[in-house]
């Protein structure tokens, strides 16, 4: 009776999706697995670890992974598409200041900024911090799976 031996890049990919369960999530895995070739095992594993992610930045890797491979699910594609529509949508005014020049002047908020921050009582901090760091990230993935749906 001969030995069947299993492939080389079955093993590898085996050990891959493996390490979707990882915490925190094996970013280099995840992409590891999109460049892979295609296999059906990847699409159903990349599904059962999106539940399983409490991270919002794990689940926008993981949803925008799976429209990036074809995933027919309407589910990974609004998930990303509502977070893009809060930052597309908000209308707090920029945090940034510029100067007469249109330069940023570094360590001060905008005057329309601060106002609106005093008005509805939120931390001008907290405010810019979502504005320069949240939403661009939010932005970039759903950008980042060139879905036609997007535009």
């Amino acid at each position: 009776m001969a030995a069947v031996r299993i492939g080389a890049g079955q093993d590898e990919l085996s050990q891959l999706l493996g390490k979707l369960d990882a915490l925190p999530l094996d970013y280099h895995a995840l992409d590891a697995s999109e460049a892979h070739p295609s296999d059906p095992r990847i699409g159903p594993a990349l599904e059962a670890a999106f539940p399983r992610r409490s991270s919002k930045d794990d689940k926008l890797a993981l949803a925008a992974t799976l429209v990036r491979l074809g995933s027919q699910a309407e589910s990974y594609f609004d998930f990303l598409a509502d977070y893009a529509r809060v930052a597309i949508e908000d209308r707090t005014p920029s945090f940034m200041r510029v100067d007469a020049n249109g330069h940023d002047v570094r360590g001060e908020f905008s005057r329309e900024f601060q106002n609106w921050c005093v008005a509805h009582g939120k931390d001008p901090k907290a405010v810019a911090a979502v504005q320069s760091s949240t939403y661009p990230k939010d932005l970039a993935a759903l950008a980042g799976v060139q879905d036609p749906r997007a535009v």
